[in-house]
Formats: C-alpha cells, structure tokens, sequence
C-alpha cells in the first residue's frame, strides 16, 4: 500500500507540512489545513493557493472557469471531476510538471543508465 502511495500521480506530499493529499485539494489544503495556511492567500483570478511570498511572481496565471479548478503544477485548468483529473495526471501525454509523473520518470531512468 505504501508504495502506491509513493508512485499515485493523484496523490502529492504538501511541500510545506510533509502531508499526503490529492493534488486536486491541493489548494484547499494549502488555504485550510496545511499548519501554515497563513502563509498563502487564494488567487482572485485563478483560485490557487499562492504563497505570500511569491505573489510578485504569479502574474500571468489563467482566468478561472466554472466547473473548473486550476493544477497547482502546470497551471492548465481541470474540470472539477475526479476523471478529469485521472485523464490530466496519469496519462502519458497528461501534466508534464506533475512531481509524482517526474519522480517516477527519475527512478526509471536511473534504472535503465
């Protein structure tokens, strides 16, 4: 079980806590339950949750739709459906900046070298 859990492209550590959340709540774990949520304020224009330090940085992010939640790793917007975001984290052509996809992609290059 363990192991599933270190190689799910649904799920993420939470940088900040070391926590094991979905990367779809991601963000309402970083605003809400994460023990240093008041270190982020949500994005007006994207609703992801941006660290207050960075703020200068998160200029450029996409206008939120509705139905739609925005990936904390590409920035690409997922209809809120748990499908959709299967279809944009696990397959091959899916987010490319996900850190489960890159950990895994890391561990099999480092097996065939």
């Amino acid at each position: 079980m363990e192991e599933h859990y270190l190689n799910c492209a649904m799920l993420t550590y939470c940088g900040h806590c070391k926590q094991m959340v979905e990367v779809s709540g991601l963000t309402d774990h970083l605003l809400g339950e994460c023990e240093v949520h008041d270190q982020f304020y949500k994005c007006r224009r994207c609703g992801e949750a941006v660290h207050n330090s960075n703020h200068g940085d998160h200029q450029s992010c996409p206008l939120l739709e509705e139905d739609k939640q925005c990936c904390p790793f590409c920035h690409s917007l997922i209809t809120k459906s748990e499908q959709s975001w299967k279809d944009h984290l696990m397959a091959t052509d899916g987010c490319r900046k996900s850190n489960q996809k890159s950990a895994k992609q890391s561990r099999t290059h480092s097996t065939h070298t």
